[in-house]
Formats: C-alpha cells, structure tokens, sequence
C-alpha cells in the first residue's frame, strides 16, 4: 500500500515518463511528461538529459522512495526463438550460459540476458524460448542514470514486454487471447505476437525512409508473418500519432482490421504510452511474465522499512485493542453484576410474568389443534367424497391413510395409470404419483400405491360443508 513506481521509456528520440501510485486497492496515475532529445547525441547524453527530467519529475509531484523501471530501445536488444530439451528447465539459465554462442554473436561475458519460457510441449519433450540480449556497454549507461537518481534500477526491459504487462491488466476486447501489435517510431517499427500478454515473436524493422514507406514495410511484414502463422490473430496498433489514429496503409487493410491499442481504461492520451505505464506498474503489482536485463546483483534491493513500520504499527495496534477489549470486559462485568442485583429485586415479578406467558402458550397450543382438527376434518370429508364420485367401479380400495397434507390410497384397479389421470383432473388433489411400482395380482388386476396432496378448497363453496 502506498507505494511509488516510475516507469522511464527510452527511444532514440525521447523518452515517455509515467508515475503511478498505489492505495489500499487500487493502481492511481500520479502524473506524466514526456521530452524529445536530438538522436544524434551520445548515450552518456541522453543519460544526464533523462536524470535531469525525471529528477525535475519527482522533486515536482513530490515522490519518496520510487522504484524505476526502464525500457531501453529495441534496437538495442537481440531477440531470438530457440528449443531446447524439456530436461534442461530446471537449469535453464545455466545451460544457455554455456551455449549462448550458438545463438548470440557475442561472447557470454559482454552481454546481459533473460529469457521467458513461451511453450513448453509435453509431446515433443521440448521448451520453446525467446531469448533476450544486450551488450554490456549499451545497458551499462543507464546504470549512469541510477546514479543520477541516487538509487539502484528495478528492472530493464524492452518496450514489447512491457506492452505486454499493459495487455495482461488491460486485455483487449476479444475472446481471443492471441493479438498482434504493430510498434511504430520515427527511426522504425516492431511486430508483436501475444499470447494472454506473454510475448511469442517480436520483429524490429529499422528504415530511414519517410513515415508512410515505415507503415508500408510494416504492413507488408504484417501480411507475411499472417501467411506463416496459424490461428486468427487480432492486430492492434500502438504508434507516436496522437488520438489513437491509424496510419492510412494500416486503415486501408481491411482484411486485418486494424484497430488502436485501447488505453482509456488507463486514462492515458494514446497507445504510445502504454510500455510506461505498465513499466511503472511492475512496482506495484507481480506479472507472471516478464524480463528483466540487469543482474541480480544490479537491481535495487526492496525497500523493508515500510514494512517494519508496518509491523509496527499493526503490534501498537493489537496491543490497544487488547487493552481496550480488557477495559471493555471490566465494564461489562460490573455491568452485569448490577443487573444480577436487579434482578434478585424483580425476581417474583418476572414469575408471574413467565406463568402468564406459558398459560398464553398453552392456550396458543389448543387453539392450533382445534384449528387443524377442523382443517383434517374438513379434508377428510371431501377427500371421501370426492374418491367415492371418481374411483370407477373397476377399481376398489383397499386402505386410506390421511394426513393433514394429502392422503395415501392402496388397492386394486384394472388400470391403475387410467386412475391416476382421474385423480390428476380433481380439482382437490394434487400432485398425484404413484409411491411404490405397480405389481398384477393372480386375477390380473393391478395393486398400486397412490400418494396425493390436497388442493387449498375455494372459500365460500358448498363443497367445504
């Protein structure tokens, strides 16, 4: 409770700001800015540019004891989709560290790296696996901008998994978990597979060319990967334009039907600060997928004074309810030696009082007797009545058992499913079945067991007399 997070997204270009806050239940945003920066400055540059700002950020909205998360640029990292032996899960960072050369072309000492596991098949014995990497000189920078902000990072990731956070608070209107999400920036693009927010794919498409070309090379990787994939895939679009809008190309798909990524749930002005947002909620809330670059050794321990003060207050908190619940059970004993006392006073009124409502109680008691003895008495007569006009001379009885719900008839009839459907048609009787199977005597009659209610008898007919 009450905790701060600030998620810090970094382009080549600008970087996106966010701040969220947490109450007793719910995620709240806190504030967020945004500032643009010339691509062409060094990576120490852009470090002290964004130390600055954020720094600026927290003195500004007042913000203690934050966790920072960051999204470095996605050009930055490599991504690749690789199998391994399902065997190999339980020491799967080990054994990616000694084969790390098949894959990466890098030596394992220069390089950070995470993976998550995509899908694991029973069948073929294997673990697929998106495996991220970054060298140690690009990630190592934005420890710089730790130092700035005088307190280590919580975590360092890409934009595509954090939107991927973003979908898994805030799933898309679909009943289909997989959606695909089309990335744009000024200097590139990404393509996204998501799996209920867990990232499967992830293409980087860098170009220099104009805003247009980029949506045409991204509109084109789009129906190529559509061709290799099996399954519908719902494409969403999460870009730099403003109010939610749709590139033309993308608009022009209709095939894809592309729609925005939809951030008004988290009161954001558009797609592209979606990665921030969720950034910032890594702090505040546990996802079942994720990656996270930096070393454990680098990430910044949790803070526990909160939660020493927490405890503390939740003892100082027991030990005056327990006091109060002493002096509460003092009083409440005192209390109750008083009313004894009182009570010793009116004893002989409170007798008197007790014979007079245990008379009134037994009276109550006749009273429902002679009242159910007029109702049976009642059902009695029209249910004798009402059998001796509808039990047809084929049929006789042998035993009624009257209650004061129904009646019960045992006997013998060349029918007994004709007699049911007699009784069933009497308006005093209801709910006619038979209680016991139908079983044919020597001389071929058939000996039933017919159990019926009593229909409520209307008020004001000849019939109840």
């Amino acid at each position: 409770m009450f905790q701060t997070s600030v998620g810090i997204d970094v382009r080549q270009d600008k970087f996106n700001v966010v701040a969220l806050k947490t109450t007793i239940n719910r995620i709240l945003p806190v504030a967020h800015t945004t500032f643009s920066f010339d691509r062409r400055l060094s990576a120490d540059d852009k470090v002290r540019i964004i130390a600055d700002v954020v720094g600026q950020f927290i003195r500004q909205h007042h913000m203690m004891a934050a966790d920072f998360f960051v999204a470095v640029p996605r050009e930055h990292v490599i991504i690749r989709e690789i199998r391994l032996p399902l065997s190999v899960k339980e020491n799967l960072r080990t054994t990616l560290t000694y084969e790390m050369s098949k894959y990466i072309p890098l030596q394992v000492g220069d390089i950070y790296f995470d993976f998550q596991i995509v899908e694991e098949s029973r069948q073929e014995n294997t673990l697929r696996i998106l495996l991220f990497a970054a060298r140690k000189r690009d990630i190592d920078v934005y420890l710089n901008l730790a130092a700035h902000l005088g307190q280590k990072l919580s975590g360092i990731e890409i934009q595509a998994t954090a939107l991927g956070a973003f979908l898994t608070m805030y799933p898309q209107s679909t009943g289909n978990p997989r959606c695909g999400v089309i990335r744009s920036e000024t200097i590139g693009g990404e393509l996204c597979l998501y799996n209920g927010g867990l990232l499967e794919f992830s293409q980087w498409i860098e170009t220099s060319t104009s805003d247009g070309d980029l949506a045409a090379h991204l509109l084109a990787a789009v129906q190529a990967l559509q061709g290799r994939r099996n399954g519908d895939v719902r494409w969403l679009y999460c870009g730099i334009e403003q109010a939610n809008a749709v590139p033309a190309p993308f608009k022009e798909s209709a095939p894809l039907n592309i729609v925005p990524v939809d951030v008004a749930p988290a009161a954001l002005p558009d797609p592209d600060w979606a990665p921030a947002y969720a950034l910032a909620a890594r702090g505040l809330r546990k996802f079942t997928a994720g990656i996270n670059l930096l070393p454990p050794e680098l990430k910044k321990k949790p803070n526990r004074r909160a939660y020493y003060m927490m405890l503390a207050l939740i003892i100082l908190s027991l030990v005056l309810l327990a006091s109060w619940g002493a002096g509460h059970l003092i009083r409440h004993r005192m209390a109750t030696a008083q009313l004894d006392s009182e009570l010793q006073h009116l004893r002989p009124q409170v007798a008197e009082v007790e014979e007079l409502i245990s008379g009134n109680s037994r009276m109550e008691k006749q009273i429902a007797r002679i009242t159910a003895l007029q109702k049976t008495r009642m059902s009695v007569l029209l249910a004798l009545e009402e059998l001796s006009s509808l039990i047809p001379a084929t049929a006789w009885l042998e035993h009624l058992a009257f209650q004061t719900d129904g009646v019960r008839i045992t006997g013998y009839a060349d029918s007994a499913g004709d007699l049911v459907t007699i009784l069933e048609a009497s308006p005093l009787f209801k709910d006619v079945v038979f209680l016991s199977a139908i079983t044919r005597s020597r001389d071929g009659k058939e000996r039933f067991l017919i159990g019926m209610g009593f229909e409520k008898p209307k008020s004001g007919t000849g019939k109840s007399e």
